[in-house]
């Protein structure tokens, strides 16, 4: 190549970096605003139809599983799983493993838009003792595999489609999280205290506590004293202590366990 060649094709290439253009926005501020403004049009909306769906923290309104599957539904989203991964992290004194799950979802949009979300839950996040000294004693009753993976799945399904359309909006499931492993940065950031004192988790309220007992009259618990002996084995004493975290859990499980339910299967 001559000198004349090798300066030409560096005109060539310095022309061309020249007219390429800088990465600008896709969409307008105006654009912008109104995808936003039909968002939280969506949201009031939701939130009326669906109030049992709304943790309030700190003055803060957190929503809930319910929620981000309707959202969604509204948006047309595929949500698949990519990846479970189960671990341990510490053991109990009473020598049981703090174990947890690990999961990533991937949320896609009809427009092939994709967004990633992960979760986490670990059984010390269970634990119904919330002083420093008893939080590691035993492994909670509520520590179940089903209760734990299903809370890990439920963060990481909610937070891909937050990533996604929900402009990265806080899903109450990551809010009532512990400061031990796949504890949220807004729990951790909002507690006061010492740091190994993690917060209180919200409990239900008294529609939710009716429509717990709604649910499972409708399962086929009609024995009370089955039902009583149900809660007392999976570690709830008290139905009014029940963790809004893990109400959807409960009413899976309820459904699960239902009388009959394995003689119907067989």
């Amino acid at each position: 190549m001559t000198q004349h060649d090798s300066d030409a094709t560096g005109l060539v290439i310095a022309a061309a970096r020249a007219i390429t253009p800088a990465p600008v926005p896709t969409y307008t501020p105006d654009q912008m605003i109104a995808a936003l403004e039909q968002y939280r049009a969506l949201q009031t909306a939701l939130d009326q139809a669906m109030p049992d769906q709304i943790v309030t923290i700190a003055d803060r309104h957190f929503r809930r599983r319910g929620y981000w599957r309707a959202i969604g539904v509204a948006f047309n989203l595929t949500v698949a799983p990519l990846e479970e991964r189960r671990e341990v992290q510490g053991t109990f004194q009473d020598g049981q493993p703090n174990f947890g799950y690990l999961v990533t979802y991937q949320a896609t949009a009809p427009n092939g838009r994709r967004a990633i979300g992960d979760g986490a839950c670990f059984a010390i996040e269970k634990a119904p003792r919330r002083t420093a000294a008893e939080l590691w004693r035993a492994l909670p009753a509520q520590a179940t595999e089903h209760n734990i993976r299903s809370h890990a799945h439920t963060r990481g399904y909610n937070r891909a489609i937050a990533n996604l359309v929900g402009f990265g909006e806080t899903p109450a499931e990551e809010v009532d999280a512990d400061a031990g492993p796949g504890a949220s940065r807004v729990a951790r950031r909002g507690r006061r205290g010492p740091p190994d004192a993690p917060p209180a988790p919200a409990m239900i309220d008294a529609s939710q506590q009716r429509r717990l007992f709604e649910r499972a009259r409708a399962a086929g618990w009609t024995d009370d004293q089955a039902l009583k002996a149900w809660f007392v084995e999976h570690g709830i004493g008290d139905t009014s202590r029940i963790a809004v975290d893990d109400y959807d859990a409960i009413l899976d499980q309820l459904l699960i366990d239902r009388p009959g339910a394995a003689a119907g299967a067989e």
